[in-house]
């Protein structure tokens, strides 16, 4: 199973301590990241704002992750030629239900959030943007945990691994 710790997330496991990827190595469960995903990750590490456990954690997920994404051309949020996963209908209907919107920084907006919510249909996503009601949207089999819900699991399980294991069951 796919494990992607979205942005926002990144920022909590660092506050706590936690650091997903060694409790992710060694496991059956693989840390991933997409591209515009990654393009966030290098726009908070050159940020002079971003805390430097959550710089240090973010070079972690970049270092021990893989890229993970759709298939399509390269430039955008896919992967690129002949690398991805094809996207389902319902994949698709995900990512056209979250209508984009600009940004400063050259990605639309919400581009990333739409992946992230189609991708959950075959991968844990850790989000802590419950502020957006495009996340409480999410199909019930799909697999979005919110930073406030996985902490307490998370709490009582003791590591990433064993709290992902716990909402695969739940879920």
């Amino acid at each position: 199973m796919r494990v992607i710790v979205d942005n926002c997330a990144v920022d909590r496991f660092a506050a706590a301590g936690i650091d997903p990827v060694a409790d992710l190595h060694g496991t059956e469960l693989q840390l991933v990241y997409t591209p515009d995903l990654r393009k966030e990750y290098e726009a908070a590490l050159a940020s002079a704002n971003t805390h430097s456990g959550v710089k240090n954690l973010i070079k972690k997920i970049l270092d021990g992750g893989s890229p993970y994404g759709f298939f399509g051309f390269g430039g955008g949020p896919c992967l690129g030629f002949d690398q991805g996963i094809w996207a389902s209908a319902d994949q698709v209907q995900a990512i056209d239900s979250i209508p984009p919107k600009p940004r400063k920084n050259g990605l639309p907006g919400r581009r990333t959030d739409a992946h992230l919510i189609a991708l959950s249909k075959s991968a844990v996503v850790i989000t802590d943007n419950w502020r957006e009601t495009h996340w409480k949207n999410v199909p019930g089999a799909w697999m979005v945990v919110q930073w406030s819900e996985f902490e307490r699991i998370l709490r009582r399980e003791g590591n990433t691994a064993d709290a992902i294991r716990c909402v695969l069951q739940l879920g």
